[in-house]
């Protein structure tokens, strides 16, 4: 058995992954065995350097940034597992960036909208079905996986919680509101299922993700909206209706993050609800924000994107004229992502205190700058390598 078919078996039994999300993994290192193969390489045996130009090569045959980033995360996990069991003494990818992706804002439902879908009258046999299905969806956040694996017992309807076996088998606990509860109610009536019964049941078993699919398309031409509506849109509709009720909300859902989505999502999180509270006039509040979250993020132990967000905090302090905090935050941020090999951060936090300087008496070497900008590997092209091309008046590549 090969290494990586051994991987995949690992993922398989012991970490027991979906098998979407094993497939994508087979597909993303099946692409570097292809690659190694003709250069008489084995996997296993490829080093930083290789890596490097296999990521490159594959940007240069026109995968986006988002493919190159799901595709480097599948090897750093093949050879983190490698390490874990002896089979190499350092993982080549542990240090390796993939081009930053572009944010793409999600696509979703108006509150008009998402009110015109939702309450749509019953019709038909399936009409109670359909309407606790779309209450469900946009009450719960709840994942189209996660909808159609529901049994009866999983609802709780005196508390209004449904009990969820959600992504790498981690159960929680997710509120649901009061029509979703009458929904639901209405429909276990009408259908008369056990407690072990599919909430939503198909020809032979729980109902499958694709009919759901082309059910919610059908219902939302059917109430008049013609976007393409899917389950996982009324999931952002859900969370982008429920963070428009108010950023204090967000601010009070942050400390209640789960320890591992913390660690991934600090940065993130913290950054668009400061941004938030800086356009409210509330930089004071903003600047605390992050303040809390990297108190916590030290408090876990760190997390990986503690540059960012001292670049962040730095940014904000600059914003509020207290230059001192701003460049100690700022410098802080640079030392720890060359200690981290994260360029695209350190590039990032050296623009930033180039910047700050400029309002200062002592300029910040630019020739910092462009040996950090000539690290990068060539083949990559960046939103902060074009910055900081434009601030070095370097030319195009």
């Amino acid at each position: 058995m090969s290494a990586v078919q051994a991987f995949l078996q690992h993922l398989q039994v012991e970490r027991r992954m979906s098998a979407h999300t094993l497939d994508a993994y087979r597909r993303d290192l099946d692409a570097l065995s292809a690659w190694a193969e003709p250069r008489g390489v084995a996997v296993e045996a490829l080093d930083a350097e290789s890596l490097r130009q296999f990521v490159a090569d594959e940007h240069r045959r026109g995968l986006s940034a988002k493919s190159l980033q799901r595709r480097l995360s599948a090897c750093r996990s093949f050879y983190a597992w490698l390490l874990k069991h002896g089979r190499i003494e350092v993982s080549p990818a542990a240090t390796l960036k993939a081009p930053r992706a572009p944010r793409r804002l999600p696509q979703v439902l108006d509150a008009d909208e998402a009110v015109q879908l939702v309450e749509l009258e019953p019709e038909g046999e399936l009409g109670r079905r359909d309407r606790a299905l779309l209450e469900l969806f946009y009450s719960s956040g709840l994942r189209l996986s996660e909808v159609c694996a529901l049994t009866w017992r999983d609802l709780d309807f005196d508390s209004g919680l449904v009990n969820v076996l959600g992504k790498g088998n981690r159960q929680r606990r997710v509120p649901f509101g009061r029509p979703a509860r009458e929904a639901l109610q209405a429909w276990r009536a009408e259908s008369g299922g056990g407690p072990a019964s599919p909430v939503f049941p198909g020809r032979n078993g729980p109902i499958s993700q694709r009919a759901v699919q082309i059910r919610i398309r059908q219902l939302a031409q059917r109430q008049g909206l013609f976007k393409h509506v899917h389950p996982h849109m009324l999931r952002h509709s859900f969370a982008t209706h429920l963070v428009a009720g108010g950023v204090d909300l967000m601010r009070s859902a942050l400390p209640r993050l789960h320890a591992d989505r913390y660690e991934l999502y600090a940065s993130a999180f913290a950054a668009d609800l400061s941004r938030g509270l800086v356009t409210l006039g509330r930089l004071t509040e903003g600047i605390q924000v992050v303040h809390e979250t990297i108190a916590r993020v030290e408090q876990e132990g760190g997390a990986f994107d503690m540059p960012e967000l001292l670049r962040l905090r730095g940014e904000l302090e600059a914003h509020g004229d207290n230059l001192d905090a701003a460049e100690a935050d700022l410098v802080a941020s640079i030392s720890l992502a060359e200690q981290q090999g994260a360029l695209s951060w350190r590039l990032r936090a050296e623009m930033s205190l180039a910047r700050l300087r400029i309002r200062r008496p002592v300029q910040y070497p630019l020739e910092q700058l462009a040996k950090t900008y000539a690290r990068f590997s060539e083949g990559f092209e960046t939103a902060d390598l074009r910055a900081a091309r434009s601030m070095l008046n370097e030319p195009a590549a």
